[in-house]
């Protein structure tokens, strides 16, 4: 199936990486400048280490940011990590210093779309180490560092591969245009061919219907396609348009693909799709691929849980009240776009529970981004099939 082209990015988890070749796409008869990044730019890394003396696993990916206002050496830097006591994962996201590429501050939130006054940290990445300052929201406490990048049985290491491509809608004029964009995550040379070969499958299926493409191939076919759709839509439009306010036709189709997960053969990968197509603001939404490097399987949610809804629905809805600060005395709605929180296919796998992300409008507002309510395994043994439980050794 197609990746979905669903919606717009939180900014703040926009990871764009830089620096490469502009060419023309003869073929296409117009002015397509593509970028392909490449090492050091971007990566991905699994870490392991200390906050505040608290084991933890953390999972971190670097581009470029995509900000024209910001400088070439801006790197973008985010993922999730979670302490090894209690599995539930926290985000990070933020932008290094101009001033030294390896200084970044990262601002960390859960559950729901990030806010300011959240805590932060504040850290120097070097090779393969990370040493700095976790920061209270009040700026009151701070704990240390400590963490070196690690890759233990049951984890794998994984490449960053990017395409950015812009598209004018008449050549020869810089604007309007549109963007696309693509971040793919596919085997590094450290992984096993047999997993390699099984990953770079998955990747494929999520991007394209075709298994003859590679992935070159089947993204510059959405390429091809994006391009005639952009035109044909603001076609019509634009020529009618006499303003000088050209922003609303400056389209953007963003795919990023991000680790959520990397351990006990699991590899949990978040495909974070957004659109602008005009108005107020664009859309986005996140998939998963449940990805069992081990047994060489897609875990999908009947897999997982013995789906009772009522069941289900009771601890959804426990949480989501702790989450939104709903008293029990209060109704849903109150807070809500919803009086029943029911159970989504869209999840993801956690060390200690499963993670169900809601689409922006779908149980809340687009304000609160995309709500993630995470259910500890405790809370779910009963429903918990007795094949996951056997391979996550529940």
């Amino acid at each position: 199936m197609t990746v979905q082209k669903i919606l717009f990015i939180i900014p703040l988890l926009i990871w764009l990486a830089g620096c490469g070749e502009v060419k023309e796409d003869t073929a296409a008869g117009q002015d397509l400048a593509d970028t392909v990044r490449a090492e050091p730019a971007q990566f991905y890394k699994r870490f392991e280490g200390t906050v505040a003396g608290q084991k933890v696993v953390v999972h971190l990916q670097r581009k470029i940011a995509m900000d024209d206002a910001m400088p070439d050496t801006t790197y973008a830097l985010g993922g999730v990590y979670y302490y090894e006591k209690m599995g539930r994962p926290i985000s990070l996201a933020g932008t290094n210093d101009t001033t030294d590429k390896s200084h970044y501050i990262l601002d960390e939130y859960s559950g729901t779309r990030y806010a300011e006054g959240n805590p932060r940290w504040d850290i120097f990445l070097k090779d393969e180490h990370i040493t700095g300052t976790w920061v209270s929201a009040d700026s009151t406490t701070q704990y240390e560092i400590r963490l070196n990048e690690q890759y233990p049985d049951g984890s794998y290491p994984v490449a960053v591969w990017y395409k950015r491509t812009t598209i004018p809608f008449r050549q020869g004029k810089a604007q309007p245009s549109a963007e696309f964009t693509t971040t793919l995550l596919l085997p590094d040379n450290g992984m096993d061919k047999s997993r390699a070969d099984f990953l770079t499958e998955i990747i494929s299926r999520a991007i394209t219907s075709d298994s003859m493409l590679t992935a070159d191939e089947a993204v510059a076919q959405q390429i091809d396609s994006y391009t005639a759709y952009y035109r044909r839509m603001i076609a019509e439009e634009y020529e009618g348009d006499s303003s000088e306010n050209t922003f609303r036709f400056n389209y953007y189709t963003n795919t990023d693909m991000r680790v959520k997960y990397n351990d006990k053969g699991m590899l949990v990968i978040d495909i974070l799709s957004s659109d602008y197509t005009g108005g107020a603001h664009g859309m986005y939404a996140s998939s998963y691929l449940n990805i069992d490097m081990r047994e060489k399987k897609l875990w999908h949610l009947e897999e997982v849980l013995r789906v009772d809804t009522p069941a289900l629905r009771i601890v959804l809805e426990k949480e989501a009240r702790r989450m939104f600060e709903i008293p029990a005395n209060e109704k849903l709605g109150s807070r809500l776009l919803t009086e029943i929180v029911n159970p989504t296919s869209n999840f993801y796998i956690a060390p200690a529970g499963l993670v169900f992300v809601y689409t922006p409008y779908e149980i809340a507002s687009y304000a609160d981004g995309q709500p993630e309510i995470f259910i500890p395994y405790t809370a779910l043994k009963e429903l918990l099939t007795p094949a996951f439980k056997s391979r996550m050794r529940l």
